[in-house]
C-alpha cells in the first residue's frame, strides 16, 4: 500500500521520465580490489527502468537511472549475493554499503585460498580427501555448526597473516572441530598462527591414535559443559603445543582448557612455552 501511494505521488509530480544519480560501495571480503561487482536495479515501478552498471576497484559506483522504486541485486562469480529491496530512487541518493562474502556448505576438500567464507551449515572432510587451509583464510561460522574432520587436514598461517575460526555476527557460538580416527596414526593435523573462538562444543576434539600439532595457535572462549576439556579433548591420540595461549576456556568438569583420555605412552603429550589464561572447571582449570 505504501508502496502505491508513493507511486502516485511521483507520477502526479512528475509528468514525464527523468534521470537520477545513485551511488554507492560495495565490498569483497577479504579483498582489497572491489571491481567487478554487478549491480543490478531491477525496475519495480512503472517509471522505473531496469538497468546495471559494476563497482571500480574501490568499490565505488555510479550510475543515471530513471526515477522510480528498485530492487538492488549486487552479484559477483563464487560469491553469494546481496539485495537492497524496494527502494525509493525518485531523486538522486546514495545507498547504503554492501559486502558480500564467499559461503561454505556440506563436503569440503582442496586448497582453501586466503578469503573470509561464511559456513552455512556442518563442514565434512572425506576420509579419502585432504582440506589444506591458505594463509589468511577466516571462516565465520552463520549458526551452530561444526568441521568433521576424517581426511587430512592442515591449517597453517603465519606470523603476518594468520588464519581464524570465529562465529559470524550476531552469532553466539559455533560447534568446533572434530578430528576422527580414519586416517589413525599414519595422519598428523597440525594448526599453526591459527586462533579458534567462540566454540561451546569445545574447539577441538580429536581420537584414535591420530597425532595434532597446535604451533603458535590461540584458543580463547570456548567451553563445554557436559564435560571436561572445554578447548580441547583428546581422546587416545598424540598432541604436541608449542608457543600457544589458552585464555577463557571452561569445561563442567576437569581440564577447563585440556582434558585427556588414555594418552600416555606413545601418546604423551608434549606441551612447551604455552600460556593458560583465566580458564576455569570445577577441578584442573588448565
Amino acid at each position: 500500500m505504501r508502496k502505491a501511494i508513493v507511486i502516485c505521488l511521483m507520477m502526479l509530480l512528475t509528468g514525464s521520465a527523468y534521470a537520477v544519480v545513485v551511488d554507492g560501495y560495495a565490498y569483497l571480503g577479504g579483498q582489497t580490489n572491489h571491481e567487478g561487482i554487478k549491480v543490478l536495479f531491477e525496475a519495480d515501478s512503472p517509471s522505473a527502468v531496469t538497468d546495471s552498471t559494476f563497482t571500480d576497484s574501490t568499490g565505488y559506483y555510479s550510475i543515471d537511472v530513471s526515477g522510480g522504486i528498485y530492487d538492488v541485486y549486487f552479484t559477483f562469480s563464487a560469491y553469494q549475493g546481496e539485495e537492497l529491496l524496494d527502494q525509493n530512487l525518485f531523486f538522486s541518493f546514495t545507498l547504503p554499503y554492501v559486502t558480500i562474502y564467499k559461503h561454505l556448505s556440506g563436503n569440503i576438500s582442496g586448497v582453501i585460498e586466503k578469503n573470509i567464507y561464511i559456513v552455512d551449515s556442518d563442514l565434512y572432510v572425506p576420509l579419502t580427501s585432504e582440506l589444506i587451509l591458505s594463509p589468511g583464510v577466516e571462516f565465520r561460522f552463520n549458526g551452530h555448526f561444526k568441521i568433521d574432520i576424517d581426511g587430512h587436514f592442515l591449517a597453517c598461517g603465519t606470523s603476518d597473516d594468520s588464519i581464524v575460526f570465529k562465529p559470524n555476527q550476531g552469532i553466539d557460538f559455533w560447534s568446533g572441530i572434530e578430528i576422527w580416527g580414519g586416517l589413525g596414526s599414519s595422519d598428523t593435523s597440525k594448526f599453526e598462527y591459527c586462533s579458534i573462538i567462540g566454540c561451546d562444543n569445545r574447539a577441538i576434539f580429536f581420537s584414535s591414535n591420530r597425532k595434532l600439532i597446535l604451533n603458535h595457535s590461540i584458543l580463547e572462549d570456548n567451553s563445554y559443559q557436559s564435560g571436561g576439556g572445554g578447548s580441547i579433548f583428546c581422546y587416545y591420540s598424540k598432541l604436541d603445543l608449542n608457543h600457544c595461549v589458552f585464555k577463557d576456556n571452561s569445561s563442567s568438569l576437569g581440564g577447563g582448557a585440556i582434558q585427556f583420555s588414555g594418552c600416555n605412552g606413545v601418546n604423551s603429550p608434549i606441551i612447551l612455552n604455552c600460556n593458560f589464561i583465566g580458564n576455569s572447571g570445577p577441578w584442573g582449570g588448565a
